[in-house]
């Protein structure tokens, strides 16, 4: 429990003292995706369609990975109101696929900012050598 607040607050201070090896939230990443990876990488494909998304009345900030399962809650839900204990297993599946989804982007994020902080040590060490 100790050991991520600990890795919060340094990457928060991080960010203060040396903003160069900490990614922005906002932008794209620096690095290629692909990097590290020989035999590649699959790549994230949404389950739900945009206009399935918009006949479902999926509201944009929920038009995430997960939003295949919030149908399908939602669905059940309009379904067996107002018995919706019936509909724990898609709520359980959706809170799952957010879960994973959350980790995922987790990992993401440290993984830029492990890179992030490589390419200033090389740059610190190439300085050094010139001098």
């Amino acid at each position: 429990m100790g050991t991520g607040t600990s890795q919060y607050i340094s990457t928060f201070t991080e960010s203060w003292s040396n903003p160069n090896v900490v990614p922005s939230v906002l932008d794209k990443p620096k690095h290629d995706s692909l990097e590290g990876f020989e035999s590649g990488r699959q790549e994230r494909q949404r389950k739900a369609s945009e206009e399935d998304l918009y006949w479902a009345k999926i509201p944009p900030n929920r038009r995430d990975y997960c939003a295949d399962h919030l149908i399908e809650l939602q669905r059940c839900r309009k379904l067996n109101y107002p018995f919706l204990s019936k509909c724990e297993h898609y709520k359980h599946d959706w809170d799952h696929c957010q879960n994973e989804d959350t980790i995922l982007r987790m990992k993401e994020f440290e993984r830029e900012r492990r890179l992030l902080k490589r390419d200033e040590r090389k740059r610190l060490s190439e300085e050094a050598a010139m001098e």
